[in-house]
């Protein structure tokens, strides 16, 4: 008997650990495959985040770009701007300093007119200051034969010279 109740216990333990090895077998399936959906789930959720940081940064240096863009083209206008506006100062400079010159060419151009009309008006005053200069030679010559002279001879003197000159 006690053979009997030990064979039992034995069967009994044996069955009690193929029925644990079977269940712990079970176990560790459901934990490995729980272990693996979770892995899945992790995974699915990590590439699902990566991706989305990914669009987010992407997004993020699009956004970088073209705000840099929009600050080149604003430095750009900015630059042109100031290039146009230099380049009008330079243009009404120009001009002014082109009225000028032109201004300064007409005065020039007359200032040489009057020297020449000067000119001319001296040389014609040098000419009548000789002839006056003669005039008077001429009349002190007269004076002094009409001092030599009488009255009369004086008188015929002058009516004659007064004739001469008047043809």
């Amino acid at each position: 008997m006690i053979l009997y109740y030990v064979l039992v216990g034995v069967g009994g333990l044996l069955a009690g650990l193929l029925i644990g090895r079977y269940l712990l077998g079970q176990l560790a399936t459901r934990i490995e495959a729980t272990a693996r959906e979770r892995a899945e789930q992790l995974t699915a959720e990590a590439e699902a985040r990566a991706e989305n940081i990914k669009k987010a940064k992407l997004l993020e240096a699009k956004d970088k770009i073209q705000e840099l863009k929009n600050e080149h083209l604003a430095d750009h206008r900015t630059r042109e701007e100031k290039l146009r506006e230099a380049e009008t100062r330079v243009k009404q400079k120009e001009t002014v300093l082109n009225q000028k010159y032109d201004q300064l060419k007409k005065e020039q151009r007359k200032l040489e007119e009057q020297q020449e009309t000067y000119d001319k008006k001296l040389e014609v005053l040098h000419t009548k200051t000789d002839e006056v200069e003669k005039q008077r030679l001429l009349a002190v010559t007269q004076l002094e034969k009409v001092a030599t002279l009488t009255a009369d001879q004086a008188r015929e003197q002058l009516i004659a010279n007064l004739r001469d000159e008047a043809r």
